[in-house]
């Protein structure tokens, strides 16, 4: 297309069309905005999500967000963590990121890992004998509000797929006064059978370990998780007093970075204390080896308000 008579161009106006911003108008918007973003956070790939969200580009945004994962696990080789790794650190979440560095690996979906895993799981002869309690716990509505909100994000969640967050955004928006209601029940032991059932369902992994053996952890729901927390947020102070003893320190419960003071202490002693030795002693597949019948009766004897839930 040739220019008119004078030389310069015509400017043709383009049709805006209504509640649309437009194109020059966001391109200046984020030019402008695109240095100070920059500067204010140190992760590229967040700033420019959140630079190019405030300038409206809401559908290539919702175009390029990360889909959950479905499908049968695969095995993840190192490579994956290191990949997964840099994608966390440029999102902004340097300690997932660190996490997935330090993360083992996940086992092969075979029948191989299968029978590893049961071969961890022993079973037990005879059926298990829940005693009998007519002492149930009440819920603190407190404690419960408080081990929702004090829950760390991006937990993974369980076979049902509700996560912390769903929770916390119940808590905050949604029908606390069922929220309360369901956890009394819950912790009371005194939900329905089917529902009971459903919650005490969990995810097993097998992680790979340096020797070639498997780890097996499981995942229970988010909902079972809480209304643990807030059990021992209600017995705290019974537990501390009941673990504690006056020849020997305890640093689970009520002590926070328990581990951590456990590491300091032991150093300084050895300091301390050049010619003494410490023996860190550990015991094979010791949870799974735990007979569950000894639980339950020990609940009964020391906590006995707790067995409904327990059980």
């Amino acid at each position: 297309m040739l220019p008119p008579a004078g030389g310069r161009r015509r400017q043709v106006q383009q049709p805006v069309l209504p509640g649309k911003t437009p194109s020059h108008v966001m391109t200046q918007r984020r030019e402008a905005h695109q240095n100070a973003t920059a500067i204010s956070l140190p992760f590229p790939a967040l700033a420019d999500r959140l630079t190019r969200f405030r300038d409206g580009y809401w559908q290539a945004l919702w175009n390029e967000r990360i889909l959950p994962h479905s499908g049968r696990r695969r095995e993840r080789s190192r490579m994956d963590a290191v990949n997964k790794a840099i994608l966390l650190y440029r999102e902004g979440r340097v300690g997932d990121a660190m996490k997935a560095l330090h993360r083992a690996g996940i086992a092969t979906s075979s029948t191989e890992t299968l029978l590893a895993v049961a071969r961890l799981h022993p079973s037990r002869e005879g059926v298990l004998v829940v005693p009998v309690t007519t002492r149930v716990i009440e819920l603190d509505v407190e404690a419960f509000h408080q081990a929702v909100r004090g829950t760390k994000p991006h937990a993974a969640p369980g076979r049902n797929g509700i996560r912390f967050e769903h929770l916390k955004t119940e808590l905050r928006l949604g029908d606390v006064q069922a929220m309360d209601d369901a956890m009394a029940r819950t912790v009371a032991g005194n939900l329905p059978p089917l529902a009971a059932e459903l919650e005490s369902i969990g995810a097993l992994t097998a992680l790979l370990k340096p020797n070639g053996s498997v780890r097996p952890i499981g995942n229970g729901s988010a909902w079972r998780r809480v209304a643990g927390a807030t059990v021992m947020r209600m017995v705290a102070a019974q537990a501390q007093a009941h673990f504690q003893s006056p020849n020997a320190a305890q640093f689970a419960v009520r002590t926070k970075a328990g581990m951590d003071a456990q590491i300091h202490l032991a150093r300084a002693i050895l300091h301390a204390n050049p010619t003494w030795v410490c023996i860190p002693a550990d015991q094979v597949n010791a949870f799974n080896s735990v007979d569950r019948q000894e639980i339950f009766d020990r609940v009964a004897a020391d906590f006995p308000a707790l067995l409904p839930f327990v059980a």
